[in-house]
């Protein structure tokens, strides 16, 4: 399975439990990229099996970066998703 572990942190703790579930998806045998939201464009999304979002709380909600990716999704996605704050 191919994997994508985006994460968007400002404090380092998101980046941390990024790179856990990182390791642990690797250690499963599976194909995985860990990278910042930044560095991740929503087109390239469909090209996994399963996509995790990390992100920081903010007020309450998602930090903004991941909301944004989050809102040019359109249509119906080729892959799953899992979030973690």
């Amino acid at each position: 399975m191919k994997i994508l572990i985006a994460y968007f942190t400002q404090t380092g703790n998101t980046e941390k439990i990024a790179r856990a579930i990182y390791e642990e998806v690797l250690s499963q045998g599976h194909e995985a990229h860990l990278k910042s939201i930044a560095d991740t464009a929503s087109d390239s999304l469909n090209a996994y099996d399963l996509v995790f979002l990390g992100s920081a709380c903010h007020n309450a909600d998602l930090a903004e970066p991941v909301k944004k990716i989050l809102e040019s999704i359109t249509g119906s996605p080729s892959f799953k998703m899992a979030g973690s704050l």
